[in-house]
């Protein structure tokens, strides 16, 4: 924790020490069970989650505010199972900012579930929502949808996600980059679907003419914060690379198994701690005994048969 907490101080300055403190103890806090075991950034060496931050800081200038709001820091398994490594996942704060210092103005950000009436007129209007009168709190979602204006042209749009989307936001990450280990909230998931709604924004043709309004160095950051966020979604081919064997030519000419995954390896460290550590109580301590005085620790002894 020390190595990252000094590095964003030394980028932010002193001032915001609590700030970084705080946050970085959120990363480490967060955590998800996987074959009974819990797994957190504990689980990854510091100098990792080190570079991680400070690849995501020097990309794209990242402010404060930003990396507070928006920035999540995981663990996660590699692609051979042989160990966990550190990602990070740009969520709906950090676009939020971006937007507002662009001009964008969201004017809503709406999920909607079972029995509400959700009214959509197309990407150059408003959609609008009618929540059911008595909401029922196990309704799924059945739509997200994103109101956004621009302020110095007038010009206003929407923005929507499917069901399927949604769901599938969470689980194929789970399944695909994370390999079964979920270390997110449902709060923080429902930030990562928004951030989608964000990138949709930029990234689709119907909004050609937002886009051509924007600021140059204003679009040139939120592309820069899109192209960072696809960064979590691309599974790291490094464990692969490393399971194989190449000749001079390029050619794969032998594989390397582990016989050991990380699992394995983290339960059998879990255990050695755990087993072989035996807690000393304060009532079974040994008596204190205070030292002899000179004259006992200096006389003869030894000599008393003769």
């Amino acid at each position: 924790m020390k190595p990252t907490i000094n590095y964003l101080k030394s980028e932010f300055g002193n001032q915001a020490h609590n700030q970084v403190v705080n946050w970085v103890n959120v990363q480490y806090s967060r955590g998800g069970e996987l074959h009974g075991q819990t797994i957190s950034l504990r689980d990854c060496a510091e100098m990792d989650v080190l570079k991680a931050v400070k690849h995501l800081r020097e990309s794209v200038s990242l402010p404060l505010s930003s990396l507070l709001s928006g920035i999540y820091v995981a663990p996660r398994l590699n692609s051979s199972m042989s160990g966990f490594e550190v990602v990070t996942k740009v969520s709906a704060g950090c676009f939020q900012e971006a937007f507002n210092s662009a001009g964008i103005v969201i004017d809503a950000i709406e999920f909607a579930h079972e029995g509400d009436d959700v009214s959509y007129q197309g990407t150059t209007h408003h959609t609008g929502i009618k929540r059911q009168k008595q909401p029922d709190d196990n309704a799924k979602v059945v739509c997200a949808f994103m109101n956004f204006t621009h302020t110095a042209t007038g010009l206003v749009g929407s923005v929507l996600l499917n069901q399927e989307e949604i769901e599938q936001e969470r689980n194929s990450c789970v399944l695909n980059m994370f390999h079964g280990l979920d270390v997110f909230s449902d709060a923080e998931w429902q930030q990562s679907c928004t951030a989608l709604l964000f990138k949709r924004v930029i990234s689709e043709s119907s909004f050609t003419s937002l886009c051509k309004v924007l600021d140059g160095a204003d679009l040139t950051y939120i592309q820069d914060l899109i192209a960072l966020s696809e960064v979590f979604y691309s599974d790291s081919k490094s464990g692969q690379s490393d399971m194989v064997i190449r000749n001079d030519y390029g050619k794969i000419i032998a594989r390397k198994f582990h016989r050991f995954n990380a699992m394995d390896r983290k339960k059998q460290n879990d255990d050695h701690y755990s087993d072989n550590v035996t807690p000393i109580s304060p009532g079974k301590s040994a008596p204190s005994t205070s030292p002899d005085d000179f004259e006992t620790r200096t006389k003869i002894s030894g000599f008393s048969s003769f």
